[in-house]
């Protein structure tokens, strides 16, 4: 029966190796195991039982002596980057525990009381302490660096599109990394790396709409007419932005309605209540934002027709519901022997919301392509008896949603 014995940092491990292979059982102070290896071992006196299957067994004691802590590497000073003109590099090593007659070897060479390495070449390196009982410290491992041909420097400059700058006598205007040399007298030359950055062109586009006698400022211009141009202005950064700009100039609209009134009557458009005949007009606000101009032509009605109301028969609703289901979706005048001829929406504020000339024309209770909101509108609808006679009406509607 042979055994070896292995002690790290005051924990040993032990193993025995039969010289035949027949089936052990191992005992370690008491406790069984498979196998003859047994790990974690602490310093002192131990008892080791081996059997084989035949009953046979063997008792050994085995002493564990403590040999204490092994070395702690301290990095006392350390110059491990060469430099152009001053290559001296160096290691200055000590141990934190003050083990007894500790030696150090640098990369796996002889162990010696030499704690001071110089003249180390570029590469890695590792050093390694032992005291006098053995025991080895954890490596320290570093690596030496450094080029003995030149002295770098660097160069970071910014600028805009469409400049360029000068350095060294060279003219830089796009982006990049560049290398220049000043050589020396002495025995290195100047590596200079030049770090270019071009800031981008900034451009922006402006589209504005203007009413007809309104201006705008835009940048450092004022525009009252319809006009392209662009200008040059200058970004946060310092450097030049374009900037270009499409103007329109909205035209007047003017729109016309015509309508009858019998004596004693008034109607109603937009804001105003006509009772006479003659014409007039309005300034409204057009479904662009803008001041639009409304003619009216007020006439007055034939006395008998006034009178006897020669006419077919027809119904203005006075609510609607434009919300999908079917029914009662559209603002129309249900008629019989009837033709609506005109038909205008107004808000509560005489702005204009639908307009129609289309025979029996209807609204679907929307502006602009977006739902108008719940609430009450002003019509104005017109056109003609079966027998040819013009008819107005004018009255409020209520949209519910």
């Amino acid at each position: 029966m042979k055994y070896s014995i292995l002690l790290v940092r005051k924990k040993a491990a032990l193993q025995y190796l039969p010289l035949v292979a027949p089936l052990h059982i191992y005992e370690f102070n008491g406790i069984s195991q498979a196998n003859g290896i047994f790990n974690d071992i602490d310093p002192g006196l131990h008892n080791v039982v081996v059997k084989d299957k035949m009953g046979c067994e063997q008792n050994v004691e085995i002493l564990i002596e403590d040999k204490g802590t092994a070395p702690l590497l301290v990095v006392d000073e350390l110059d491990n980057l060469k430099e152009c003109g001053d290559e001296s590099t160096f290691v200055k090593m000590s141990v934190s525990n003050g083990g007894n007659g500790v030696k150090f070897s640098l990369d796996n060479g002889v162990f010696t009381t030499n704690n001071f390495f110089d003249n180390l070449n570029n590469g890695p390196h590792s050093i390694i302490a032992i005291d006098e009982d053995g025991c080895e410290s954890i490596p320290f491992n570093f690596e030496v660096t450094g080029s003995s041909e030149f002295i770098l420097k660097y160069i970071n400059e910014r600028i805009c599109f469409g400049e360029s700058i000068e350095i060294m006598g060279t003219n830089y205007s796009t982006s990049g990394v560049y290398l220049d040399t000043i050589p020396s007298n002495g025995p290195c030359d100047t590596l200079i790396k030049i770090d270019i950055n071009v800031r981008s062109l900034i451009t922006a586009q402006i589209n504005a709409e203007v009413c007809y006698g309104d201006s705008i400022r835009i940048g450092n211009k004022v525009y009252n007419s319809s006009f392209n141009d662009n200008q040059i202005l200058t970004s946060s950064a310092g450097c030049d932005s374009i900037l270009n700009i499409s103007v329109r100039m909205l035209d007047v609209k003017e729109s016309f309605v015509e309508t009858e009134v019998c004596a004693g009557e008034s109607v109603k458009i937009g804001q105003e209540n006509y009772t006479n005949d003659g014409t007039y007009s309005q300034v409204i606000l057009s479904d662009s934002g803008c001041d639009s101009t409304l003619t009216i032509r007020i006439s007055m009605k034939d006395e008998e027709l006034c009178e006897n109301g020669v006419c077919g028969r027809y119904y203005i609703p006075n609510v609607f519901t434009p919300n999908g289901d079917q029914i009662n979706d559209y603002f129309e005048v249900e008629r019989k022997n009837v033709t609506i001829s005109q038909m205008y929406i107004f808000n509560r504020w005489g702005a204009v919301l639908f307009s129609s000339n289309e025979p029996n024309p209807k609204w679907d209770g929307r502006f602009k392509d977006q739902d108008a909101a719940t609430g009450v509108y002003v019509y104005m609808v017109r056109g003609f008896c079966n027998n040819h006679v013009p008819f107005f009406k004018y009255g409020d509607v209520i949209l519910i949603r």
